[in-house]
């Protein structure tokens, strides 16, 4: 792939299609091509519909879209090597060795390629030419969509949502040099952890649409849940990335929300290698007080703080329908239930419980009137339902009590 199409005419055809045959659930096969073409809006939503652990999104879709959290059709490496040289001109160009014909990976805003650098293995990190332009474009043609399929069936309100989060989550994602800050915010923040490592960047070589970091060898998460490793191995790393989002939203207030496992490498001695930080959410003391707040109360089983706080964060209303507000009650509880020390360890692959969760989400999810909640909620109930993917995924027994103590729990 040459070139990225960008204008409305160039890309309507291929995104109604693909939209199309999501929707109804026809000529699944043809839908990733189209998608991995496309980039931008369509891609970043094709990996979060994969992670989806609601009962909308069917699961033999959630399969065909899973490839987009790692690989996908990547752009012609002549094209991105050109890109590179624009960016950081001429003289540092030329210190630039061994620039990998194909690419490590390719995302919904750029491409990884690794280069040699004064002697030393990197990474390049290179955005897509005029990829912002395609955000806006795929947009205004999604946009319509899903207030047409909203009007077709009322109580769907799942898609425009998503397509907002997506958008956001790429606009953040453009700007290399947040990401740049944020890379060594959680560097640094990681250090003193042996369980994690935050790749080294290399500023002088990165710009707003380039990202030099240390390369560093590793296994994809995807491949790493499919591996030989034992139980007690991948429990590790489970333990390790639910402890990180702990400390990612107690201690520090800001948390990585793209749920893609392509964020992450395990290396040979079991390393958590942390890639992206395009999409980090800081969240304020109060307002991580008051979801505490909640949880706790949902712990304790009192539908009455339940409600308040709930109404706090913007997730239910007394005004709802009874059976909105019965359910919400009954969802939280169930869900802080798995906390509780007499049901640890808890068996994710157990069907009986990940499917009841499902359901009752499900339920409240169709009773709810509230179409945008707090907006801070999207993206972190995102990435806590990528976190409860992954744990599904591994088919794991995890001991989440003792996850709730460090969260500050009885």
């Amino acid at each position: 792939m040459k070139s990225l199409k960008t204008s409305l005419l160039q890309r309507s055809p291929k995104l109604l299609s693909a939209t199309a045959k999501i929707l109804v659930g026809k000529d699944l096969d043809s839908v990733l091509d189209n998608i991995s073409e496309l980039k931008g809006v369509p891609q970043k939503l094709g990996q979060l519909m994969s992670m989806d652990v609601t009962q909308y999104i069917p699961e033999d879709l959630k399969e065909k879209l899973k490839p987009l959290q790692g690989e996908s059709k990547e752009m012609d490496s002549e094209t991105m090597l050109h890109l590179l040289k624009r960016q950081i001109g001429e003289e540092k160009f030329e210190q630039v060795h061994s620039f990998g014909l194909k690419a490590l990976g390719a995302g919904s805003i750029g491409q990884v390629h690794k280069a040699s650098l004064n002697s030393r293995d990197v990474v390049f990190k290179i955005q897509y030419p005029e990829i912002a332009r395609t955000i806006e474009t795929d947009m205004a043609l999604l946009t319509p969509i899903s207030k047409v399929y909203e009007f077709i069936r009322p109580k769907s309100k799942d898609f425009s949502i998503l397509l907002k989060e997506t958008r956001t989550m790429l606009l953040n994602e453009l700007n290399y040099e947040k990401e740049k800050e944020n890379l060594l915010y959680f560097r640094e923040k990681v250090a003193r952890d042996d369980r994690y490592y935050v790749p080294e960047v290399f500023p002088e070589y990165s710009t707003d649409k380039v990202l030099c970091m240390e390369y560093v060898e590793g296994m994809t998460l995807n491949d790493y849940i499919k591996s030989k490793a034992s139980s007690e191995e991948k429990k590790k790393i489970a333990g390790a990335l639910l402890d990180l989002f702990i400390d990612e939203f107690l201690l520090w207030g800001k948390v990585q929300t793209d749920p893609n496992f392509a964020n992450y490498l395990v290396t040979a001695d079991g390393t958590l290698v942390l890639l992206d930080f395009g999409a980090v959410k800081s969240f304020s003391p109060s307002f991580r007080k008051l979801y505490l707040a909640l949880l706790f109360s949902a712990y304790e089983g009192d539908d009455e703080k339940i409600l308040h706080y709930g109404e706090e964060l913007g997730l239910v209303h007394r005004s709802d329908k009874k059976e909105a507000v019965a359910l919400f009650g009954e969802f939280m509880r169930e869900v802080l239930s798995y906390f509780h020390h007499e049901k640890n360890p808890v068996d994710f692959k157990n069907e009986a419980i990940t499917g009841k969760l499902l359901v009752t989400g499900w339920k409240l999810f169709k009773e709810q009137r509230i179409s945008s909640p707090h907006s801070d909620l999207v993206f972190l109930h995102r990435k806590l339902g990528g976190l409860f993917s992954l744990l599904k995924e591994m088919g794991l027994e995890i001991d989440l009590h003792e996850h709730w103590k460090k969260m500050g729990g009885p």
